[in-house]
């Protein structure tokens, strides 16, 4: 199996006193979605899952709609959950490779969290427009590398 774990791309400025839930995509952040679609071209994708942020859900569009895939939101992907709620459901996915967007401050402790064998990178962040990719079988995650925006 592989998994691809994305952080949400480049959004608009958070603001004090508003659900955080509708905050969008900037240009820039469009710019990264789009790279992101380009990277996933030549890869076969079974599902996609996003946080119910519209910035998660705007990163991974293009990806979906390139892939006609329906992006599937999951409450365990949005950035008050638990890390070890995102473990858990990555465990229990049968696709055989799927995309899941979620938020920076999540993404590298489920990175952690999943134990994966060997980290094949010197990097090992989240920043806006990342894509971990995870390969193995649910609870025996063999290898991870990480893609900054530039890798793309």
């Amino acid at each position: 199996m592989k998994i691809f774990l994305a952080r949400h791309a480049k959004a608009g400025k958070r603001l004090k006193g508003r659900n955080d839930m509708y905050r969008q995509l900037v240009a820039d952040g469009h710019s990264q979605a789009n790279r992101i679609a380009n990277f996933f071209a030549p890869i076969s994708l079974d599902a996609i899952y996003t946080s119910p942020a519209v910035r998660c859900f705007q990163t991974v569009e293009p990806t979906a709609t390139q892939k006609s895939l329906e992006i599937v939101e999951r409450e365990t992907l949005w950035e008050d959950s638990l890390p070890s709620d995102i473990v858990e459901a990555i465990n229990q996915t049968t696709a055989e490779t799927s995309l899941w967007c979620s938020h920076g401050n999540l993404i590298p402790a489920v990175v952690e969290m999943l134990q994966i064998s060997e980290i094949s990178t010197t990097r090992r962040g989240a920043v806006k427009g990342a894509v971990w990719a995870i390969e193995g079988e649910p609870n025996n995650w063999a290898t991870a590398s990480y893609l900054a925006p530039s890798d793309l």
